[in-house]
C-alpha cells in the first residue's frame, strides 16, 4: 500500500521494484486489501493500478498494522529522519545540477550532458552522498524495515 502510494500510478512490477517484493506478493496483498475491503485502488486499469485517497469501506482511515512502528522504533526512524533532511536537501542539489547548470551571470540552462568533466563531477558528488547515506540507511532500516530499501533504490540511481 505504501508503494502504491508513493508511486500513484504503477504497475505490478514498479510496486514490485519500489518494494522490494516479488510481483506475486504484490498480487497476493492486493486480493487481500480487496478482501478486507479497502478500497485505495482501482484493480485494474489496462496495466496500471490506479491509487485513490480513500480509506477501507467502513471509513476508517486507511493504516496498515504492518508497517506502524513501534515506540522504539519510532526513535530509531525519528533520530534517522534527522539525518534524511540533511542528506535530502543535498540529493536534490545534486539533481538540479545534474539536470541544470549555473552560468557565470547566475542564470541557468539545462544541462545538455556534453560536458563530461562536469557531469563526471555531478556522479561524484552523488556517489559521495550515497556513501554518507550508509548510516541513515542503517538507522531507518533499524526502526521501519521498509525504508531500509532506499538503499538499493538510491544505488540502482547510481548505477543508472
Amino acid at each position: 500500500m505504501h508503494a502504491l502510494r508513493v508511486c500513484g500510478f504503477a504497475d505490478t512490477a514498479r510496486l514490485a521494484d519500489h518494494s522490494s517484493l516479488t510481483t506475486d506478493q504484490i498480487d497476493a496483498a492486493l486480493d487481500e486489501c480487496e478482501r478486507a475491503g479497502f478500497r485505495p485502488f482501482s484493480r485494474r486499469q489496462g496495466a496500471r493500478l490506479v491509487a485513490h485517497r480513500r480509506g477501507p469501506s467502513n471509513g476508517t482511515p486507511n493504516r496498515s498494522r504492518a508497517t506502524s512502528p513501534t515506540t522504539d522504533s519510532k526513535r530509531l526512524v525519528e533520530s534517522g529522519y534527522q539525518d534524511f533532511l540533511e542528506r535530502n536537501r543535498e540529493l536534490k542539489e545534486v539533481c538540479t545540477a545534474w539536470q541544470l547548470r549555473t552560468q557565470p551571470d547566475g542564470t541557468s540552462t539545462m544541462n545538455d550532458h556534453g560536458d563530461k568533466r562536469y557531469d563526471g563531477e555531478v556522479i561524484g558528488r552523488l556517489t559521495t552522498h550515497h556513501v554518507r547515506c550508509d548510516s541513515m540507511f542503517d538507522q531507518l532500516g533499524l526502526g521501519l524495515a521498509r525504508l531500509g530499501a532506499y538503499r538499493h533504490r538510491l544505488g540502482d540511481a547510481l548505477e543508472r
